[in-house]
Formats: structure tokens, C-alpha cells, sequence
């Protein structure tokens, strides 16, 4: 079960949306405003999303690209903008012809790209900072495998989500903000402290370190972005 939690409008971490498995997302056309606003409400019916006001359902998937023979460290935005923008025009070309509306990247997708698909073609972004999922660089070393538990990871891993934001939250075209990826498959560091634990508790244990973190996160994100 892929672990994403992602923040739109309700005030406590049980609102957060969690996404399974592919992503579907879709959308009420392109911005009139300078930003737009996502909120979630509840209904008879449930929970709901809204953007700009209108019903917004979820149609989509996540998408990157990797050209044949390359890795994850292939850059896409360290491309030619002729090269990117061609890529793109084909790319979600086809998407808008399959009725997609949304889309997800594990790559930062630079901001005048996010607004240029969502005026070109109403397909929306979701933008996901990985919470050091794969490992991260603290005060310029490298961590291997994240411990969600050092105050010090935990300090660096929020700043980074508030400084996501404050890039993304008015830009066109971004629906929201999703935290790592699986990150529940993630919880790989060790310590005394858990070492200590039964086998079978050790994980457990582990998992309140990562979603308090993220409830840590999601809580500062919103307050930088309200609208989303």
C-alpha cells in the first residue's frame, strides 16, 4: 500500500488523503485567479474535494520521464526548454486526448512548467517533496537510511516541506502537496532506543516517529498555504 499523505483542507491528520497504488486525478479547468484553491468538504455522501469552488474528481496517474538506458538521476528539467517543452507538448497531449486532469511526479516539477501544463492543457499537478524517503543530506551529510526519530532530521524534513510550499503555493495549477512515497516501507535506520524493543514492536514503534513527523509537516505546510 503506497503511503502518501497529502494535505488539502481538513484540520486533522485523519483528513489527510491517503492515495493507494496509481494516482487518478481530475479537475474543473484551468485558474482564473493568480492561485487556486483546493478544499476538501463533507457531504451526505462523504468526503469531497473542491477546486475553485466546483466538484473536483479524481482522474490520472503518476507520470516522469526516463529516456531508455537511463536512471534516476537523469534530469529532465536540466534539459533545453525546447527539448522539455516538446517532450511535454507530446506527452500530455495524449493525456488531455485520454481525459486526464492530473498528474503526480517524483521530480520536482519546476514551477513555470507546472503552470504552463495547466494552461496549455488543465491537467493539474500534484508536487511531492519525498521526506527523505530514499535517504537524505543533513547538515551536509549524507543519510543512508532517514531516522524519522533525531529531532535534528525532524527539524531539517519540516523546513524543507514549509520551503516546498512557499515555492509551489501560488503557482497555477498545483492541486496539492503529497508527502514521500511508501514511507512506511522506509522506517530502516536503527538505535539503541529500538534495538531495546521486541522484534515485533520495533516497527511500530518506528511508525510513530514517521507520522508524527508528518503530522508535524502537514501542520506547517498548511499554515503556509491555507488554500491548499
Amino acid at each position: 500500500m503506497a503511503n502518501i499523505s497529502c494535505f488539502a483542507a481538513p484540520k486533522k491528520l485523519a483528513g489527510a488523503v491517503i492515495l493507494a497504488g496509481l494516482m487518478l486525478v481530475a479537475l474543473a479547468g484551468p485558474a482564473q485567479a493568480a492561485f487556486d484553491k483546493v478544499e476538501t468538504y463533507k457531504d451526505e455522501k462523504g468526503w469531497k474535494l473542491k477546486v475553485n469552488g466546483e466538484d473536483f474528481f479524481i482522474k490520472g496517474f503518476v507520470w516522469d520521464y526516463k529516456p531508455v538506458g537511463t536512471n534516476y538521476s537523469y534530469n529532465l528539467y536540466g534539459q533545453s526548454d525546447e527539448f522539455i517543452k516538446a517532450l511535454i507538448d507530446h506527452e500530455f497531449g495524449l493525456m488531455a486526448k485520454a481525459g486526464v486532469t492530473a498528474t503526480r511526479s517524483f521530480v520536482r516539477v519546476p514551477p513555470k512548467w507546472v503552470t504552463y501544463i495547466y494552461e496549455t492543457y488543465g491537467i493539474m499537478t500534484v508536487v511531492n517533496p519525498l521526506m527523505g524517503r530514499y535517504g537524505t543530506v543533513i547538515d551536509g551529510k549524507t543519510i543512508v537510511n532517514t531516522d524519522y526519530s533525531d529531532p535534528r532530521t525532524r527539524e531539517v524534513l519540516i523546513e524543507r516541506v514549509v520551503e516546498f510550499v512557499e515555492m509551489y503555493k501560488d503557482v497555477p495549477g498545483v492541486l496539492m502537496i503529497a508527502l514521500g512515497n511508501e514511507s512506511n516501507y522506509g522506517l530502516s535506520w536503527s538505535s539503541f532506543e529500538i534495538e531495546d524493543l521486541p522484534v515485533g514492536e520495533q516497527n511500530r514503534e518506528k511508525a510513530k516517529f514517521l507520522y508524527s513527523l508528518f503530522d508535524e509537516a502537514i501542520q506547517a505546510g498548511r499554515a503556509a498555504d491555507p488554500e491548499r
